[in-house]
């Protein structure tokens, strides 16, 4: 399972430490490990948090900022709850799915990676619906 967002890691590390605020460039820090060779890698908004070489170290350390801390960030960067973020994840994780923007809420679905026409439902509003053939969430 991978999800890359190129543009979304670059606009990341414009910006500045979200744990200690020292001046950008950051490093963009997933909250949720990528796994050998990237195959975990997962480039949304609720995943990937900018940290200075310093404190992504020291958080890759064990030290702070814990996860806890970073997912409690990326809730608030994100208008999500840390529970709605960790279900995400976990969700991903189980089914093997990827991630679209619920048009009816805004919040998180969760499709198969078969691309047109596969089915997905979202995290927040319970609603379902498919993907169309530009790839967008539609419902009918």
């Amino acid at each position: 399972m991978r999800h890359f967002d190129p543009a979304l890691l670059a606009d990341v590390r414009l910006q500045p430490c979200c744990w200690c605020s020292r001046r950008a460039p950051s490093e963009a820090a997933h909250i949720y490990a990528k796994g050998m060779g990237n195959s975990r890698q997962i480039d949304l908004p609720w995943n990937v948090v900018p940290l200075c070489r310093e404190c992504h170290q020291s958080s890759h350390d064990g030290q702070l900022p814990l996860t806890f801390d970073l997912l409690a960030i990326a809730a608030q960067r994100t208008g999500l709850f840390q529970a709605e973020i960790e279900n995400l994840y976990a969700r991903m994780m189980k089914a093997d799915k990827t991630c679209v923007v619920c048009p009816d809420c805004g919040g998180n679905g969760l499709f198969d990676e078969t691309g047109p026409g596969s089915t997905f439902d979202c995290g927040r509003c319970n609603g379902a619906g498919i993907l169309t053939q530009s790839g967008e969430p539609w419902r009918e």
